[in-house]
């Protein structure tokens, strides 16, 4: 990873919680709060692509089969990176047997301390049609975990119409995650820890029921005559809760006793 790249990665991480006023106490805190903002945007965004159809901005079966793959938020950054490869240009190419070698020129716009600059960069990209691997310098595909504008722009050179499944990483398959979420048998202690992330084990263990109860009318009757009952216990347990909270509260707060 470039110097650029690297601190443009960290900037954007950082972006809206720590300024140059901020000190060493409050970073620990800041950093917290990014952390958690970051992994529930994620749980929102990974909810949304199963609900709704990514919008293609191309007629590329790359693009086409990434909306079928990608969580959305990923989904997303691999649009940009497919898009940002008309700025890519062949200076060299070579082929040797299976191995099929081009020098890419791309221009670049980067964000570098809130100042916008256009580069010009070199990437040597190899493809191996036996192998079905393909390996660019730039080694954005290691560090962030989707193929580079190089990359694809190679694949289209040498007439690929599918990217190899193996980069297509598990962790940012969206029926992964539902699949993860279904059959979970104990829930990560993690996530119990964010509202958000109980949301979504909800909602992927919930449309389970759904697609099974929907099958038939008798146990679709039964499932919606079951629901307001699972819905008044939710809310009786949630009462309970917040009443014990309250007294706990209330007996720290207290002051103490003096003999």
């Amino acid at each position: 990873m470039s110097t650029s790249q690297r601190s443009e990665s960290i900037h954007h991480f950082f972006d809206g919680f720590v300024t140059t006023k901020t000190t060493l106490s409050e970073f620990v805190t800041k950093y917290v709060m990014s952390i958690e903002c970051r992994f529930e945007a994620e749980n929102h965004a990974n909810l949304k692509s199963l609900d709704t159809e990514a919008y293609l901005r191309t007629s590329s079966p790359f693009e086409k089969q990434a909306a079928g793959i990608y969580t959305r938020s990923m989904f997303n950054k691999f649009q940009h990176e497919l898009l940002e490869g008309a700025g890519c240009q062949p200076q060299f190419i070579e082929a040797n047997g299976p191995c099929v070698t081009l020098r890419l020129k791309s221009f670049e716009r980067v964000q570098i301390k809130g100042v916008t600059k256009d580069l010009q960069k070199m990437n040597t990209v190899t493809y191996n049609k036996d192998s079905a691997e393909v390996e660019c310098t730039c080694r954005s595909f290691q560090f962030r975990g989707y193929l580079c504008r190089h990359a694809m722009w190679a694949l289209q050179y040498c007439g690929v119409e599918k990217i190899p499944d193996k980069y297509f990483l598990n962790r940012w398959r969206k029926d992964l995650r539902y699949r993860e979420g279904l059959e979970a048998s104990v829930v990560r202690e993690e996530d119990r820890k964010h509202p958000s992330s109980r949301y979504t084990i909800l909602i992927y263990r919930l449309m389970k029921v759904a697609q099974e109860a929907s099958s038939f009318e008798s146990q679709f009757d039964h499932l919606l005559a079951e629901i307001p009952n699972i819905l008044l216990n939710v809310m009786q347990s949630k009462k309970v809760t917040s009443v014990q909270i309250d007294n706990r509260n209330a007996q720290h707060n207290a002051p103490e006793r003096t003999v």
